[in-house]
């Protein structure tokens, strides 16, 4: 199986422990896995898709900026840093954002695994998504719906 992830900086920490309970997280591009996690790869590939939201979103955001400071005056360059905090501001702030982030994210990780284990993978991912995630007002038939779909 192939998995095509867009190269983008980032940085990866196995480490003792992170926040409970997740297994893995991200923190803009900074990726942190458990050492002792047997899905290492799997969250590898997960935590990667949201660097990758991450540095989207930090460009989408600077070509205004790059473009009035083109147009106008250098000065504003100044806020260019400033693009780096959009995606992490969706991410807690919006919750359809951190839902469409988190299935794209599910997605490619369930995509890691053997064809046979997906539909128990898709299970335990979607209760993930539901209680991990704040996601009161979705029912588990729409969340798997839509992570399936992702999957393709």
């Amino acid at each position: 199986m192939e998995i095509k992830i867009l190269p983008c900086p980032h940085l990866v920490f196995y480490v003792d422990s992170v926040p409970a309970p997740y297994t893995a997280v991200t923190n803009g591009p900074v990726i942190r896995i458990l050492k002792s996690s047997p899905y290492g790869d799997a969250l590898y590939v997960h935590e990667l898709t949201h660097v990758i939201q991450f540095w989207l979103c930090a460009l989408i955001a600077a070509i205004p900026i790059v473009i009035a400071a083109l147009t106008i005056t250098l000065g504003i360059l100044q806020f260019l840093p400033m693009t780096l905090a959009v995606h992490p501001l969706l991410y807690k702030g919006v919750q359809g954002y951190r839902y469409h982030a988190e299935i794209a994210a599910y997605a490619r990780q369930a995509r890691w695994y053997p064809v046979e284990e997906r539909p128990r993978k898709v299970d335990v991912f979607t209760d993930h998504i539901l209680r991990r995630y704040a996601m009161d007002d979705l029912t588990y038939d729409e969340v798997r719906h839509d992570l399936l779909h992702k999957i393709g």
